[in-house]
Formats: C-alpha cells, sequence, structure tokens
C-alpha cells in the first residue's frame, strides 16, 4: 500500500519558491525576536504560528489577510479586555464577594 505524498509534486519545480517563502518567515520571526523581550513571548508565538500559515500555506483559506488581521484583533481585544478587568476594581470586587459567599456571610 502506497503512503500519499506529504510535500508538493512540483517541489523540483518550485524550490526557489520554497527557499525564499521559508527565508522570509525566518528572518520575519527573528526580526521580531530583535525586537521585543521574553516579557513578550506570547507575541512571538502568534507572530510564529502566523508566519507559518501565512509562509507555508499561502493559498489556505486561513491565510487570507481578513482572517490574520481579524484573529490578531480578536485576540488582541479580547486579552485586552481580561487585563483590564484582572488588573482593574472588578477584579478585585468579584474576589472579595466569592470570598464572602464561600465564607457564607
Amino acid at each position: 500500500m502506497r503512503l500519499p505524498c506529504k510535500y508538493d509534486k512540483k517541489i523540483k519545480l518550485y524550490w526557489k519558491n520554497y527557499i525564499y517563502q521559508s527565508s522570509f518567515a525566518a528572518v520575519s520571526v527573528f526580526i521580531i525576536f530583535l525586537i521585543l523581550t521574553i516579557e513578550h513571548a506570547v507575541v512571538v508565538a502568534s507572530i510564529g504560528s502566523t508566519a507559518l500559515i501565512v509562509f507555508s500555506m499561502p493559498n489556505s483559506i486561513a491565510a487570507t489577510p481578513k482572517r490574520v488581521i481579524g484573529g490578531h484583533m480578536i485576540g488582541f481585544l479580547s486579552g485586552s479586555l481580561i487585563g483590564i478587568i484582572a488588573h482593574g476594581p472588578a477584579f478585585y470586587l468579584a474576589l472579595v464577594y466569592a470570598k464572602l459567599l464561600e465564607l457564607h456571610c
């Protein structure tokens, strides 16, 4: 039984394109590593996974600009919302309320 081919069968024709795509992805992630510090590891992981999708599967529906930018915007907004809630007075009020419920006061 023959297993299906996992790579593009036209790789011999388009090998330069694959080298360029891989190089651009590596350079873009390397530049981001130089700019950001270890505290921003989540951003680097997000950019790295996006670079993988965009550069390795450019014809995929997940690599369309609408979905890439939209996904990052949703992640940014939800992370900002959680950051505001977790560091604002509402978080501490909810924590006190939970402790009061735990003590049955």
